[in-house]
């Protein structure tokens, strides 16, 4: 659930000067009328409360754990040596001073942070580096920086992708107006996979797809991800995932300007998803991994 703020102790709680001061008051007026006494010690309750009442607003927080982050970072997969960053958040997602780096192991996308301590289960993930672009069938000839929001306490496998990068903001904004970590995670996932017609893909989370598990849900990681690259630059990628961020981060939609380029797009796509498909095979093959990719046409 939500994290509060901190509970104060009886032991660590300050007494405010006016509560002393009606303290003291009590203690000179004690000779007088009992009416007198009467009034101040409810005075002395009402404030002791408040005071006790503003200091749990926020709810219990729970102690720190630790946490050990792994998962893989794909657009096509992420290359040896490029970087990810982790930032532990609050439960209203502002970082919390600390930041965790560690580069990516092998050409799968791979990546280990290890056992960290975190005082809350909430983290960003932003990862930047080269990574094989599927529609060429080649490596990238610049690099492209994705990112993702987890709930470390659910899950400590999180795999960055174009899903988890283009909820990002989104999920933002909802946990900005009040909803929980987990409400707008999930609102979110609908929204965008509405947009693309893959809505029946969103009971499994996107931090959880991954391109080389041979499901319905790698199939849908890929043809959006091909959709959004299909005759564009690396350079062009991260302009237009920064377009359809803002646009979808505001409404949840994308605007109508977007869903007519994205029809165009999946117009393009449709022949070349033959050749998409044997590229990402055939990468994997070329690094000792057998991939099943299902046939793209129905995920466009």
């Amino acid at each position: 659930g939500l994290l509060g703020g901190n509970r104060v102790s009886d032991k660590h709680r300050t007494v405010p000067p006016f509560v002393l001061t009606l303290m003291k008051m009590k203690k000179v007026m004690f000779e007088k009328t009992s009416k007198n006494v009467f009034l101040l010690n409810s005075l002395l309750f009402l404030c002791i409360s408040s005071v006790s009442c503003s200091s749990d607003e926020g709810g219990e927080e729970l102690p720190p754990a630790s946490y050990n982050v792994s998962g893989k970072v794909e657009k096509g997969p992420f290359v040896s040596g490029s970087t990810i960053t982790v930032q532990p958040m609050n439960e209203r997602l502002q970082v919390t001073g600390e930041m965790y780096s560690t580069t990516i192991n092998d050409d799968l996308g791979n990546f280990t942070l290890g056992s960290k301590e975190f005082q809350s289960p909430y983290a960003e993930l932003m990862a930047t580096g080269y990574f094989f672009n599927e529609v060429e069938g080649a490596l990238s000839n610049g690099t492209l920086t994705l990112r993702a929001l987890a709930d470390l306490s659910d899950k400590q496998t999180v795999n960055v992708n174009v899903l988890t990068h283009l909820k990002y903001t989104r999920m933002r904004n909802l946990i900005s107006s009040g909803s929980s970590f987990e409400s707008a995670n999930r609102q979110a996932q609908e929204e965008l996979l509405r947009q693309f017609g893959l809505e029946k893909y969103t009971s499994k989370d996107a931090s959880q797809f991954s391109i080389i598990a041979g499901t319905g849900e790698s199939a849908a990681l890929i043809a959006i991800s091909s959709l959004l690259l299909v005759d564009r630059s690396e350079a062009a990628l991260t302009e237009y995932l920064a377009k359809l961020s803002e646009e979808f981060g505001r409404t949840g939609t994308f605007s109508e300007a977007t869903r007519s380029q994205i029809r165009k797009d999946k117009g393009k796509l449709v022949g070349e998803l033959a050749d998409i498909k044997e590229n990402i095979v055939e990468r994997y093959s070329s690094l000792g991994i057998d991939v099943s990719v299902k046939d793209l046409v129905s995920f466009v």
